[in-house]
């Protein structure tokens, strides 16, 4: 207690001690008087018990106002002491959140310690003359990127992804002496990636960009069963695909984007985008070339998405959308360069779906329609041309009409 509640306390006690005597000396003072004002004319013994039995009752005033005060005083001292363990209690638990919080950012600064000095690691392995030591690094930096993903660190996982994509972009020779290593290093960085993105392992890089730009893919990578949500955007711009093939069949593209413009698919180098569900987001193949190569679409839904092909050019290649199913979307391929190579459109179902060729050339290529809309098209030597779908109310139409080159 303060000393100002100590002195409120001896004051209270003080007055009721003092009023306890007052009572009971002039309770004892006035008890024949009031004994004979109430009982008068009675004498001897019985006017004495009289006056005693007043007297005690005076006695008996003055220790209840004493017992009185006493309890008061009781409860209020039980009552500070309460309130006064409340604010230890409070003060104590504030020093004990203080000692956590600063104990939390020590260990948080730890553990980032801890994580970058994995970083200078890593990247060491990765920066290693021998292939297995830089698969190594790879997988380091991937386990790294996981932890600060668990940290909620985006910033510090992106940079991690940002290193992995870099070795992957990096120039090498695929006919050099360490090139069958080499593959199996960059093949494994692709599959870090995709593993990463996957529904079944958690997608813990969702949301992350992977700048993949200028590749050279010549050997086999597994990119299947990808989930690409918003802000997820893969970059294979200007990348080479040659006597390679890259698999990122059944696919999952909702709200993310796959941009491969102005990447070349040569020498039997295939990207295969098959049996995928591709709803929302981007896919790009603007001013690719396909020489020798394939891309397939087969077996994939397309629910409104634009499939960007424009200005592509296929001299001896293949674009394949055997049994895909088109609802709502639009296949772009004006510009398109038909050189000899083929586009496939069997069986392909397709409902409220434009596929537009305008201005697209071609020459001595096929354009495969079999069972598609109304008609079976094989197109050869053709001069350039502008083709569209045209949704009538009971099945889609493909027709071809020329016209004249705008660009020309």
């Amino acid at each position: 207690m303060s000393n100002g509640e100590n002195q409120e306390t001896s004051r209270l006690l003080i007055w009721g001690l003092i009023v306890a005597a007052t009572v009971a000396v002039i309770g004892c003072l006035l008890a024949p008087v009031l004994f004979d004002l109430n009982v008068p004319g009675t004498t001897g013994s019985e006017r004495i018990a009289g006056i005693t039995g007043l007297r005690q009752a005076a006695l008996l005033i003055a220790g209840g106002i004493i017992a009185a005060v006493t309890l008061s005083l009781t409860d209020s001292r039980d009552r500070h002491a309460r309130a006064k363990n409340a604010l230890d209690a409070a003060h104590t638990e504030a020093q004990l959140a203080d000692v956590r919080e600063q104990r939390e950012q020590q260990h948080q600064f730890d553990v980032e310690r801890d994580l970058r000095s994995r970083f200078v690691s890593a990247s060491e392995l990765m920066s290693s003359d021998q292939a297995v030591m830089r698969t190594a690094g790879l997988y380091a930096m991937s386990a790294l990127a996981d932890d600060w993903n668990a940290l909620s660190n985006k910033h510090e996982r992106q940079v991690c992804i940002d290193i992995i994509c870099s070795y992957v972009r990096s120039d090498w020779d695929p006919h050099g002496k360490s090139a069958p290593a080499e593959r199996l290093a960059r093949s494994s960085a692709l599959r870090l990636i995709a593993s990463h993105l996957r529904e079944s392992e958690g997608a813990s890089w969702a949301g992350a960009e992977f700048n993949l730009q200028s590749s050279l893919v010549s050997y086999d990578a597994d990119m299947s069963h990808m989930h690409l949500t918003a802000g997820t955007k893969l970059n294979l711009k200007d990348s080479i695909i040659r006597s390679g093939h890259l698999d990122m069949s059944h696919m999952h593209l909702d709200g993310g984007g796959v941009v491969c413009d102005r990447s070349q698919l040569l020498a039997h180098g295939n990207v295969n985008i098959t049996n995928s569900r591709l709803v929302s987001g981007r896919l790009s193949f603007d001013y690719a070339t396909i020489n020798e190569g394939r891309l397939s679409f087969m077996f994939s839904k397309f629910s409104k998405l634009r499939i960007d092909l424009s200005d592509i050019k296929f001299p001896a290649g293949e674009i394949d959308f055997q049994y895909a199913q088109l609802a709502g979307s639009t296949l772009d391929m004006d510009w398109a360069d038909i050189t000899g190579g083929t586009l496939d459109l069997d069986d392909v179902k397709i409902m409220n779906t434009t596929i537009s060729f305008k201005y697209s050339t071609f020459t001595s290529g096929t354009v495969r329609t079999k069972k598609l809309g109304l008609m079976d098209t094989n197109v050869q030597e053709n001069s350039r041309s502008t083709s569209q779908m045209i949704r009538e109310p009971q099945g889609d139409v493909f027709a071809f009409s020329t016209l004249a080159d705008p660009k020309d």
